[in-house]
């Protein structure tokens, strides 16, 4: 692993972020986080939780009830009947992804990842020794189509890991995505699917296609999904992995012998999150789009209509300088910090997040009107 090890580095969001942090009067609009705090129930379930003195090692597969709770939510809106044994809890999203690629690739093996990508994708799947490919969606509306995407699928593709929204695009992937992503499935009897659902709850228009909806290779997708947007407990590190038994035994075998659990008192905590009604920041996130939306129109910026998360991937190829270039000027000159599509494996990009609160989006959106009228028009 030290091979892999050492060719690491910081992510580029983090990076980019961090060289304005001493810059004064900086607007930033960077970290896919919330800024709502965790509701006033979870942390009073935390309280309760040590007061209960319940800091004691959790079992490893996680929280028996919260398993239970967890699988019952996941079968409602599709036709598998989960059950606590499908269920893993993790120190978040992050955890669960390299659990289930860890589990499934190797030395030889391909793993697919439409582009663009939140970057840990690729970075995890070389930790398993496995050669990673991207596929460029931006040229097909930022979708899967069966007859560009079934060409870049290799003898060796074992899996493929994508994001519905995405990030950073905040597109859903539609029904044609799934049906390519079944396809090529049934196609390829060995391949694997993990969907990574960290955003599912932020949806604002259209439907949720997914490819679990599809029976017959059900047993080979892996859903991701994480506590940390939906009930804005970024910081706390709960989230979880959905998949068949087989699977959730061998990713449980690494988990204990990554963390051994999560912290039996966020565990508990995370139970009472599933009954807190978070709509008030679903609302809250879509009124923010809205806004930004309108912004952008007037200033002729193009976009992708975001359908889901709390991102827009702005267009900038017409201002003719490179995302990196675009958005390290925007910094320096007016104190805007966006995030290059670079980053994300996509180039003529920038990712804008509306996690941040309107007087910093309003004031961010006027100095970027300023700053394409001074320096790229």
């Amino acid at each position: 692993m030290k091979h892999f090890v050492d060719t690491l580095h910081i992510s580029g969001i983090r990076e980019f972020s961090e060289m304005y942090i001493n810059k004064e009067d900086c607007i930033f609009l960077t970290i896919g986080e919330p800024d709502f705090n965790t509701p006033t129930e979870i942390k009073d379930a935390l309280k309760l939780a040590l007061d209960e003195n319940h800091t004691h090692y959790p079992p490893i597969c996680g929280n028996h009830e919260l398993r239970q709770r967890i699988a019952k939510l996941e079968s409602m809106s599709f036709f598998e009947s989960y059950t606590e044994n499908n269920v893993i809890i993790t120190n978040g999203a992050t955890e669960a992804l390299i659990l289930a690629m860890g589990v499934l690739l190797g030395h030889g093996d391909n793993v697919m990842i439409p582009t663009p990508c939140f970057p840990l994708y690729q970075t995890q799947a070389l930790l398993t020794g496995a050669e990673v490919s991207n596929y460029d969606t931006s040229t097909h509306g930022f979708q899967l189509r069966y007859h560009e995407f079934s060409k870049h699928i290799k003898e060796n593709t074992k899996v493929i890991v994508l994001a519905s929204p995405n990030n950073p695009t905040g597109i859903v992937y539609d029904e044609e995505s799934m049906i390519t992503l079944h396809r090529l499935m049934e196609e390829h009897p060995d391949l694997y699917v993990i969907i990574d659902e960290v955003y599912r709850s932020m949806i604002y228009e259209g439907e949720y296609p997914s490819i679990r909806d599809y029976e017959s290779t059900i047993d080979r997708v892996i859903l991701v999904q994480s506590f940390s947007k939906t009930f804005a407990m970024t910081g706390w590190r709960v989230g979880y992995a959905v998949a068949q038994e087989s699977l959730i035994k061998q990713m449980n075998a690494f988990h204990q012998n990554l963390v051994t659990g999560v912290a039996t008192f966020i565990q508990e905590a995370a139970i009472t999150a599933l009954d807190v009604d978070t709509q008030f920041m679903l609302d809250e996130y879509d009124h923010r789009r809205k806004y930004l939306l309108k912004r952008l129109a007037l200033m002729d910026v193009d976009y992708i209509r975001p359908e889901g998360a709390f991102y827009i991937f702005i267009d900038i190829r017409k201002y003719g300088m490179d995302s990196y270039t675009f958005c390290k000027q925007l910094a320096d000159e007016l104190g805007v910090v966006i995030i290059p599509g670079i980053f994300f494996g996509t180039e003529g990009f920038a990712r804008i997040s509306y996690g941040a609160n309107m007087d910093s989006l309003e004031n961010g959106l006027d100095r970027l009107d300023q700053f394409i009228r001074e320096f790229c028009l």
